[in-house]
C-alpha cells in the first residue's frame, strides 16, 4: 500500500493541476488502482477536514482504537464541548478503510462504539441515536432510562 503525507499530496496535486490529473499521474507511474484508491482516500480526508471543520469546532474521530464511552459518558462529552465554547461538534465516520491517520491525529477526541466492526452506514445511525440520547440525558428527558 502507498500512503503519502498530506504535504506531499498537496505539492503533487499543485504540480499536476487537479486531483484527476494527479490520479492519472499516479496510475501512469505504475502504482496501479490500489495506489489510486489509497491516494483518493487521503485526498477525500483532506477535503473532509477543510469542508467540515469550521472555526470554533471540535472534531471527534470515530475509530476502532478510540475510547469506549457509555451513553452517560457521551452526554458528558457533549456537555464538555459546549462548556469549552465549541459551536460545532463534528463527528467523522470513516468508510470501509477507516479514517486517515492525519484526521485522527487532529481530532479533539477519538471515540469507539464497540470493539466489534459495524458497517459505516449502521455506525452513522447508531452515532446519531447516541447523540440524541446524550442531549436527552443532559436535559433530564425521559428517553434515557
Amino acid at each position: 500500500m502507498v500512503f503519502e503525507p498530506e504535504s506531499s499530496l498537496k505539492r503533487k496535486m499543485a504540480k499536476n493541476g487537479s486531483v484527476l490529473q494527479y490520479m492519472h499521474s499516479v496510475a501512469g507511474a505504475g502504482k496501479g488502482l490500489i495506489a489510486m484508491g489509497i491516494m483518493l482516500i487521503g485526498i477525500v480526508a483532506m477535503l473532509t477536514a477543510a469542508l467540515f471543520n469550521p472555526p470554533s469546532s471540535a472534531v471527534a474521530a470515530m475509530c476502532i482504537e478510540g475510547e469506549l464511552r457509555s451513553s452517560e459518558g457521551m452526554a458528558r462529552l457533549l456537555d464538555d464541548a459546549a462548556a469549552g465554547g465549541e459551536k460545532c461538534l463534528v463527528f467523522l465516520v470513516g468508510g470501509s478503510f477507516g479514517l486517515d491517520e492525519g484526521l485522527k491525529k487532529e481530532a479533539w477526541v477519538r471515540l469507539s462504539m464497540s470493539p466489534m466492526t459495524f458497517p459505516h452506514h449502521l455506525a452513522r445511525v447508531m452515532l446519531l441515536e447516541q447523540i440524541y440520547r446524550g442531549f436527552q440525558i443532559n436535559e433530564g428527558g425521559k428517553y434515557h432510562k
